[in-house]
């Protein structure tokens, strides 16, 4: 069952481990050498540390004009729902604007945030008290927490390739706006397994204020999120892949 709020981020940095600002000094904007496709829709299984079920999640990607709107739905074995969208510049996946939406037993909240200007807002609601927060960013190479997967897949594929950049985490319970320098960094091909299934894939390691997930994407040329592990705490891994 789908509780405190940071367990609801089964595939984002854990918000309290980026509670300092980041030094931007070692940040670039991230070098896009695959654009995610116009439009995909992925269905996966949500899975615990022991690799137990514990629900499903829904991946998507809807081009529209010059942007992207990257989706991302979780739903518990109770029905709770974290819903999350973040809309980015589809040829730099600099951030616009991110919606996120938790209906569970015992919260409600809604962020808005938005990028301009060199700067993002905060607009938070949590369990019926608001809040409103802003922080200034550095230019071009600042991306939002719930695109870091996404991000990850537009990477030039090569082994031992890393790039660093800041990340921008909102606690959903708060309101604050947190930024950590973050580490991307191709690791090279492997297995990933999934299911019953052991698919050859890139492995793509992301790391920040001592924490690092793991993204398998498929080796074909569609680069399909295959499995993504949260920090040793949560994965999800595609249906039928």
């Amino acid at each position: 069952m789908i509780r405190p709020v940071r367990s609801l981020l089964p595939l984002l940095i854990v918000a309290a481990l980026l509670a300092g600002c980041a030094s931007s000094g070692e940040a670039q904007p991230v070098q896009i050498a695959q654009p995610l496709p116009d439009q995909e829709s992925l269905s996966y299984t949500l899975l615990d540390r022991d690799g137990h079920q514990i629900g499903n999640a829904a991946v998507s990607i809807q081009r529209q004009g010059s942007a992207l709107v990257l989706g991302q739905r979780y739903t518990d074995l109770s029905g709770h729902t974290d819903t999350l969208s973040a809309t980015v510049d589809a040829t730099s996946m600099l951030p616009q604007s991110t919606q996120r939406t938790i209906n569970s037993a015992d919260v409600q909240a809604t962020l808005n945030l938005q990028y301009a200007n060199g700067q993002v807002t905060a607009d938070v609601t949590y369990n019926g008290k608001q809040h409103h927060a802003s922080e200034k960013l550095t230019a071009n190479s600042s991306y939002d927490d719930q695109e870091s997967f996404f991000l990850l897949r537009t990477l030039p594929f090569t082994p031992g390739f890393s790039t660093q950049f800041v990340l921008v985490v909102t606690d959903a319970k708060s309101g604050t706006i947190s930024r950590a320098l973050a580490t991307a960094h191709v690791v090279g091909k492997t297995t990933a397994k999934v299911g019953n299934q052991n698919p050859p894939a890139w492995e793509v390691q992301l790391s920040a204020a001592g924490a690092t997930n793991t993204a398998y994407f498929d080796t074909g040329p569609s680069r399909r999120l295959l499995r993504y592990d949260n920090a040793g705490q949560t994965r999800i891994e595609l249906q039928n892949p």
